[in-house]
């Protein structure tokens, strides 16, 4: 019984066709956007400090973005740029410098709280919405494939 053999190699080692083939397996099978947990963990954690609340929210590549709230002038009477640090990074994903960063440039310009918290919340939905256009990107969906070390059959077939 004659067995044969299969040569498998790593995105790296494929040719031009086989990458193309690779990624666009990958991208046919639809993978969620890496990061939506801990974009919108920062989103909430701004709102909460003015203690305003998310009503709805759409993110997307392909469809109008959108963030929904319950922010009115009462929640932002009396702040102060004093009490604000623009470096804040409450949850540690760099989301968090598009929402302060924006709010306290904006705030320390104009003088309007309600007007720099829409300004930094525009921001965030613009960062996010651009990061998941990367992650449909040929480099970045290559770059998924080679780091975690997929294995492919000449073709560009996952093995």
């Amino acid at each position: 019984m004659k067995t044969e053999t299969v040569s498998i190699y790593s995105f790296d080692e494929l040719s031009d066709d086989g990458k193309e083939r690779a990624i666009a397996d990958y991208r046919h099978v639809g993978h969620g956007y890496f990061g939506i947990d801990d974009g919108i963990a920062s989103l909430k954690k701004f709102c909460k400090h003015f203690n305003v609340s998310i009503k709805d929210y759409s993110l997307g590549t392909c469809s109008y973005s959108y963030v929904t709230h319950d922010a009115e002038n009462r929640h932002f009477r009396g702040k102060r740029l004093a009490e604000f640090n623009r470096d804040n990074m409450p949850t540690g994903y760099y989301l968090d410098c598009d929402l302060w960063v924006t709010f306290y440039d904006v705030f320390k310009t104009g003088g309007d709280a309600k007007a720099a918290f829409e300004a930094a919340i525009d921001k965030w939905v613009r960062g996010i919405v651009a990061d998941m256009e990367y992650q449909e990107s040929d480099e970045y969906i290559g770059e998924h494939l080679s780091i975690n070390d997929y294995e492919f059959l000449e073709t560009g077939e996952r093995w």
